[in-house]
């Protein structure tokens, strides 16, 4: 039973069925399959006989393979798809395949498949090739991303692919937003330390630059015949940024006598960030770094850094404001959601903070 599950993505694929008419649903079914196998903790073979089709029509051949990296050139194949939908159903299935079936560095699977994704990250190639590899490289394990040099050559790649193209016929938004993403998780999956030299994970030597790779992309203001695509870039960066902030505040709770990651600097440039979007004349944008800006300030996740106190009774003279226009009477939850996207509510109590 377990060897006929192993075999139906295979089969698929050695049918075409990728092919035609609801094509995208099979590869996102595949995809979700290939997800719920490592989720169920499926024993893998190291080699495994798989259906191929050859060159005469309608006959196919077996071949042994290994198993790995027959399911990892499927995600890969899956990955560099124009469909969104797909290639979020392939990170998704990504992640946990690596999580359970890359339980320690291989020679020279890794090294091979490190070397797909860099080069898939190069501007010369097609732009849904570069989106499909931003997220994998997000979606590689721990045991992967902290071997010796993977995680500054990945996290190098990806802030280069933070900036906008020079050559303008490469430009591709969804490709830089992606790029922030992947970094992000890239972060995640590294993990934080204290050690001042480290370049391994997330240290004092890299945190930095880290976050200056995010700011650049904040600068994106690209447009193309859809507006302001550069938008899709800087909400990432702005989403993005939140969770870093939050992966540097669990570290530091968790090593409470060893200078902190998320210093004041770092929060007061993260606010300036966020403020400058909430400034902006697009409704979408406002409203998901409003949305952001509301978790920072009013949870407890982060520590009370400066500025938190007065942004925090700024939100609350909003709460009941937006209370009293809606309700007719004065209501001030913190865990309320403001609408953050209405200009007439927002800019005339941000302003006085200038």
């Amino acid at each position: 039973m377990l060897e006929e599950i192993r075999q139906v993505v295979p089969k698929i694929e050695s049918m075409r069925l990728y092919r035609g008419k609801g094509g995208e649903k099979v590869r996102v079914a595949a995809c979700r399959l290939i997800q719920c196998i490592a989720q169920a903790h499926i024993s893998m073979p190291s080699f495994s006989m798989y259906a191929r089709a050859v060159a005469t029509i309608g006959k196919q051949e077996c071949r042994k393979e290994r198993t790995l990296a027959r399911y990892q050139d499927s995600l890969e194949a899956h990955l560099t798809q124009s469909q969104p939908e797909i290639q979020t159903a392939a990170e998704e299935a990504l992640r946990c395949y690596a999580l359970e079936y890359h339980t320690h560095w291989m020679d020279p699977f890794h090294p091979s498949l490190l070397t797909r994704l860099l080069n898939g990250l190069q501007p010369s190639n097609a732009p849904n090739v570069r989106r499909g590899m931003a997220l994998a490289m997000g979606a590689l394990p721990p045991v992967v991303v902290t071997h010796e040099g993977v995680f500054p050559r990945l996290c190098d790649a990806l802030l280069k692919s933070i900036c906008i193209e020079t050559d303008v016929t490469t430009r591709d938004a969804e490709a830089r937003c992606n790029a922030v993403k992947g970094l992000i998780n890239l972060c995640r999956n590294a993990g934080c330390c204290h050690t001042p030299n480290e370049t391994g994970c997330v240290s004092p030597s890299t945190v930095w630059r880290i976050f200056e790779g995010l700011e650049v992309g904040a600068q994106d203001y690209a447009t193309d015949n859809r507006g302001d695509v550069g938008s899709f870039t800087r909400l990432a960066v702005v989403e993005g940024g939140w969770d870093f902030l939050q992966l540097l505040a669990g570290a530091d709770r968790q090593h409470p006598d060893a200078p902190a990651l998320l210093t004041p600097e770092l929060w007061e440039r993260f606010l300036r960030l966020v403020l400058k979007q909430l400034m902006e004349k697009i409704d979408k944008v406002r409203g998901r770094a409003g949305a952001v800006l509301q978790r920072a300030v009013m949870g407890d996740v982060l520590p009370d850094l400066p500025h938190k106190q007065a942004l925090r009774a700024c939100i609350q003279s909003m709460l009941v404001c937006e209370a009293e226009l809606v309700m007719g009477c004065p209501q001030s939850g913190t865990d309320t959601p403001l609408d953050w996207s209405s200009p007439t509510l927002t800019y005339p109590h941000l302003q006085p903070l200038e």
